[in-house]
């Protein structure tokens, strides 16, 4: 780091001249531009966006460096991410994380390897008492329950990530009472005790269960009783859960999704939120082909009046009747997601229907290896929305099933303001689609 020179230049700009050349620069860079100060200049350095990761120091500066600059910004950071592994060569870097940044808000980390680790991040985490947000990455540890009583005991946390502890009941962390959003998901040993513990002790609004196989009736009785401000919720069903009807009883859910439903399970699942006045966004999400599951639940749907984001399952029975009922029945749509089979009976005529008479859908999905996008189609989608729905659509379909040349030809080109065609090659699994649809809310 060359202080010297640079330290020269910056001193003849105002504070404002100073904030704007930072706004430009990576963290790490804005960082070592504030070493560089003088003592006397306060800027804002560190945004709320930025995320400090001790890895960019290390590849940088040394450790006395860091300590300089964690000295002067230090209290401004207030997201980590610490995902890499802390060894013998880096230990001094990381522990001059706990005295210098005191007000965390959100830590990003995996769970300790060694005691060197669990030492330095258990400093961290008890220092912080500000610390509302934890997401933890690594699966395996023999300090996994060591470190979990640590979170268990931190009542400020609301924000709990603990996604894929296949080996964990879920009892070091009943005592939490301040969760907002938490994250279990293939959790596949959280005993439906400890969850009704947590239940009953939070109020959530973020809730993924999804394969917590061990959650009974008992658990999703309780998650519908208590759960009062929940509104997103990711599911599957379980080992012992037979009844999820009581999932309708969630009066401010606004986006859930079904992953992996099928049988009496899914059409209990769906039955239960019919005429849902909140839910916004409903996605059944599955790694197996229905045969005729659209058909029995379709009515249940069409009655979420709300509607703005729906993906369907891939359904050998889906076909156009069902596309213009759904285009009738549901005007406020933004996104549509279908998957056709090639057993299917989806047509252009279908597709023409839904496009027409959707208003407001900005996202069309479809996932299919018996539809060709070709020049006809794309005549007929012009044509339908230069009459009747001019809003500009964006249309996801699998690029080995799109004519060659096509999306260079002047009909598309000259339409580019009201349609583009993005062309996917490997379609997304399955899991990417439980997020949340934020820009359609």
């Amino acid at each position: 780091m060359e202080v010297g020179t640079t330290q020269t230049t910056l001193s003849v700009l105002n504070n404002d001249c100073l904030q704007h050349l930072l706004s430009f620069l990576s963290l790490i860079d804005k960082l070592i531009v504030a070493g560089c100060l003088d003592n006397d200049r306060v800027l804002e350095v560190v945004s709320k966006k930025d995320t400090f990761q001790m890895i960019d120091c290390i590849e940088r500066l040394s450790v006395d460096e860091t300590k300089q600059i964690l000295g002067r910004v230090g209290y401004q950071i207030k997201h980590i991410c610490l995902y890499e592994t802390i060894h013998s060569e880096t230990k001094d870097y990381y522990k001059l994380i706990a005295p210098h940044c005191r007000y965390l808000e959100a830590i990003e980390l995996h769970y300790p390897k060694s005691k060197r680790e669990l030492k330095i991040i258990k400093k961290i985490l008890t220092i912080n008492k500000t610390l509302e947000s934890i997401w933890i990455k690594r699966k395996h540890s023999e300090f996994r329950d060591e470190f979990l009583s640590i979170i268990g005991n931190m009542q400020t946390i609301k924000y709990l990530y603990l996604s894929d502890l296949k080996d964990t009941n879920g009892e070091q962390i009943t005592h939490l009472s301040n969760l907002v959003e938490l994250d279990i998901s293939c959790c596949k040993l959280f005993t439906a005790e400890n969850f009704i513990k947590l239940m009953n002790g939070n109020n959530l609004k973020f809730l993924n269960i999804s394969y917590c196989d061990l959650l009974d009736d008992d658990a999703i009785q309780t998650l519908a009783h208590t759960q009062h401000e929940l509104e997103h919720l990711i599911i599957s069903p379980t080992l012992r859960a037979n009844n999820y009807k009581p999932i309708g009883q969630l009066k401010k859910l606004k986006e859930l999704i079904l992953y992996n439903f099928k049988g009496y399970k899914l059409m209990e699942a769906i039955e239960g939120i019919r005429n849902h006045s909140n839910i916004q966004i409903l996605k059944i999400l599955n790694d197996f082909t229905y045969c005729g599951a659209t058909e029995i639940f379709l009515n249940d749907v069409l009655s979420l009046k709300n509607l703005k984001v729906l993906y369907l399952p891939d359904d050998q029975d889906l076909h156009d009747n069902s596309l213009r009922e759904i285009a009738l029945a549901i005007p406020t749509l933004k996104k549509l997601w279908i998957r056709i089979d090639d057993e299917g009976d989806v047509t252009y005529d279908g597709l023409i229907e839904v496009i027409r008479n959707l208003e407001y859908l900005q996202e069309f999905q479809i996932w299919s290896d018996s539809i060709i996008f070709d020049s006809d189609l794309l005549q007929q989608i012009v044509s339908v929305k230069l009459e009747a729905n001019p809003q500009p659509l964006k249309i996801y379909w699998t690029s080995y099933d799109i004519e060659e040349d096509i999306l260079n030809s002047q009909l598309y080109l000259d339409n580019l303001d009201i349609l583009e065609v993005i062309p996917v090659n490997n379609w997304e699994d399955s899991e990417q689609f439980l997020c949340w649809e934020d820009k359609f809310r």
